[in-house]
């Protein structure tokens, strides 16, 4: 029995609209290089002045490694872009100085779809710890 291309172009589609539609409510965490997910505690867990061997140990290798806004540091990143098979994801940042020591930990959910200003989740800098209205929705337990 043949089947149309019409056919198979609707049912194409109503199955990318239910991936889609799926994904939209769902979240990807922040991971590391080796993917794992960053969890509440271990975000938590990372202390302004630690060595960088501390947030290693803790979160695992970085995906990506920049330059930091803080003059001679670096910038650890976990996690990354959109993805049509999640409606938000979840980034962090371990801001480094010059002497390899935590100077900030920020993060932000940004929905996949939307071009509006994203939400930060937490952050940890000199002036306190704080977290935002979306901590338990970008990262789990």
């Amino acid at each position: 029995m043949a089947v149309s291309r019409r056919w198979a172009a609707t049912i194409g589609g109503i199955l990318l609209m239910s991936f889609v539609s799926v994904g939209c409510g769902s979240v990807r965490y922040a991971r590391s290089a080796s993917g794992q997910i960053v969890t509440r505690d271990m975000v938590r867990g990372i202390e302004l002045g630690a060595p960088e061997s501390d947030v290693l140990a803790i979160l695992g290798p970085p995906e990506k490694v920049s330059r930091s806004f803080f003059p001679g540091g670096r910038s650890l990143q976990y996690g990354g872009g959109p993805s049509l098979l999640y409606g938000a994801y979840t980034v962090v940042w371990v801001h480094l100085d010059d002497r390899d020591k935590v100077r900030e930990v920020y993060s932000k959910l940004y929905a996949s779809w939307s071009l509006d200003e994203e939400p930060g989740a937490y952050g940890r800098r000199d002036g306190g710890v704080w977290e935002g209205s979306v901590f338990t929705t970008a990262f789990p337990r």
